[in-house]
């Protein structure tokens, strides 16, 4: 998979012939809005093989981030269900109270 611009343009690889980087590789488009260059420390034949590294990298990437998201809502979910708990504790609590109260008031009269 070749690598390109934001806007579509596909890079081409070229080799330098200034004496201060003879013979080394790099990248480069220039094509409308598209300015592009990079130096390449690899040799055109592995690209390929860093473009899948790259990829794995940004799959990793992405699945930490949706792990993160997981994670996240899974604290949401132990807090609502706490939330629950104390709610429910609240209700008893207060049915208690209550049903105490009308035994005091009956054994009263």
């Amino acid at each position: 998979m070749i690598k390109t611009c934001d806007y579509g343009f596909p890079t081409r690889i070229l080799t330098s012939t200034t004496p201060k980087n003879l013979g080394r590789n790099f990248m480069v488009v220039n094509e409308g809005k598209c300015k592009y260059w990079k130096w390449l420390d690899i040799e055109p034949v592995l690209m390929p093989l860093m473009e899948v590294v790259e990829g794995m990298k940004a799959e990793l990437v992405a699945l930490k981030t949706e792990l993160e998201k997981v994670k996240e809502a899974m604290k949401q979910l132990k807090k609502e269900k706490y939330s629950d708990v104390i709610e429910m504790k609240e209700k008893i609590y207060k049915f208690t109270i209550g049903f105490l109260f009308l035994i005091i008031v009956y054994m009263m009269k």
